[in-house]
């Protein structure tokens, strides 16, 4: 593994995306996945695509020359929240965003997440083809209501679907 003090010069994205198909990281990625135990280590998903998370970037490093501590296997969907939180300035530590995920994802067409950071809480839900539709953000100490509410409801809307039909 090359140290920080060895850095080489910045990569453009194209060169860089072109390194994430080198038998080097697809190597490294599956070791990070096998490590993880082949889930995503903020919302515990095991059925949706996994991603290989870069915590921080280190400039001209290769994607597989980074330290296994700076490396998580994501769900795509946290993947996405992480990088959208990452570029609106959010100075949350990755290892104090928390992230779950709606317990039963198959009965809506979105899917719902609840995440935590800083002093903040948000609901949102991603389309199918992982688009942000609706993001609801509030203080967290507000939050426990509100997701406990909402988390009835679709309890609830989850039975009448459930409901045989006459």
């Amino acid at each position: 593994m090359k140290t920080k003090k060895e850095l080489k010069p910045t990569l453009s994205q194209e060169e860089y995306q072109k390194l994430l198909t080198h038998p080097m990281w697809q190597k490294r990625r599956l070791g990070i996945m096998h490590r993880d135990e082949w889930k995503c280590i903020k919302c515990k998903d095991e059925e949706t695509t996994l991603h290989v998370h870069h915590i921080e970037y280190h400039a001209g490093l290769k994607p597989w020359e980074y330290e296994d501590e700076e490396l998580s296997t994501l769900c795509e969907y946290c993947h996405l929240e992480i990088e959208r939180l990452k570029k609106s300035g959010d100075k949350t530590l990755f290892k104090d965003v928390e992230i779950y995920k709606f317990p039963n994802p198959k009965m809506l067409p979105m899917r719902v997440m609840v995440v935590l950071h800083g002093h903040v809480c948000s609901i949102l839900q991603y389309s199918k083809e992982n688009i942000l539709v609706t993001h609801f953000p509030f203080g967290r100490k507000s939050a426990t209501a509100r997701i406990a509410e909402m988390f009835k409801k679709a309890s609830e809307w989850e039975q009448t679907l459930n409901q045989p039909k006459i």
